[in-house]
């Protein structure tokens, strides 16, 4: 996940950083989270219909069955397992599972202690 990930993270603690003073090299690290984030963007599966059902990310990942069967080679890469997500038709329905236009902060912590290991998905 270090690969996926770790953009966000050094993003989160440069503007945390600049919270409290901005210096050159704050702004600097900003700017490298932001570019490493940026270089490991990868587009999930599916398409937004507009028709978000509103569950919470712990209901949604709840609702989704396993994406992968017996011969999933777990040595691989999370960045190739996303790619991997493409051959998973339906997931492609699960972009539409949440609904982010609530409180944002709310979100992305129950979106974080969902991914903790906190939820466990239906097999």
């Amino acid at each position: 996940m270090a690969e996926l990930t770790h953009g966000l993270i050094r993003t989160g603690h440069a503007v945390r950083s600049l919270a409290a003073s901005e210096t050159p090299q704050r702004l600097h690290e900003l700017a490298a989270g932001f570019g490493y984030w940026a270089a490991r963007y990868q587009r999930l599966p599916g398409r937004l219909s507009g028709r978000q059902t509103g569950h919470s990310p712990s209901e949604a990942l709840q609702s989704l069955g396993r994406v992968h069967g017996p011969d999933f080679a777990a040595c691989r890469s999370i960045a190739q397992r996303v790619k991997d997500l493409d051959a998973q038709p339906e997931f492609a329905t699960a972009v539409d599972l949440t609904d982010t236009a609530g409180d944002l902060s709310w979100f992305i912590s129950e979106l974080t202690e969902t991914f903790a290991g906190k939820i466990t998905p239906k097999h």
